[in-house]
């Protein structure tokens, strides 16, 4: 006896199904919509990159420019905005509140190799919804983006500043 070879139509109807679970599996997952903001290019591009080859991250942007992120932030709305504030110009907890103002409901994560005294604290009371250091494991940062992304907003955005000066 032969094989029976399923009908060209049947073998359609299967990769169908297949794609049509794949889709569903895609869409359980959710997709995290990120912006990366850190002057270091090198740094800011590498996590770009590193984000951009996991599944469940879309990385919008990147960028090490403040007044740039914040036109982003604006036009995009990312889920997370994970950013390095050392390097800016205004006040660290001021660009901070700045961001989540143009892009309200982003959830904003900092991400620096420290903190001064008190620095933490002030990121939370402006706003951050976590205070990274920088060191993470590619794997476990992305858990913790994960996990802010799924969580309601606990972070609040009160007084915010108005933009620096160019």
């Amino acid at each position: 006896m032969g094989h029976s070879a399923l009908p060209v139509r049947d073998i359609r109807l299967c990769a169908g199904a297949a794609r049509a679970a794949t889709l569903k599996e895609m869409d359980e997952q959710r997709t995290i919509s990120v912006m990366v903001v850190d002057q270091h290019q090198e740094v800011c591009e590498a996590l770009a990159r590193g984000l951009k080859g996991l599944p469940g991250f879309h990385v919008l942007s990147h960028t090490g420019n403040l007044v740039l992120a914040a036109e982003l932030a604006h036009q995009f709305r990312p889920d997370v905005i994970i950013a390095d504030f050392k390097w800016s110009e205004t006040p660290r907890p001021d660009a901070l509140r700045w961001l989540a103002r143009v892009s309200p409901g982003t959830r904003m994560v900092v991400y620096t190799s420290y903190f001064t005294d008190g620095e933490r604290e002030a990121f939370e009371s402006a706003g951050a919804e976590h205070c990274l250091l920088k060191g993470l494991s590619l794997k476990e940062l992305a858990n913790q983006l994960r996990k802010v992304a799924e969580r309601e907003p606990t972070g609040s955005v009160a007084d915010p500043q108005a933009p620096p000066a160019a």
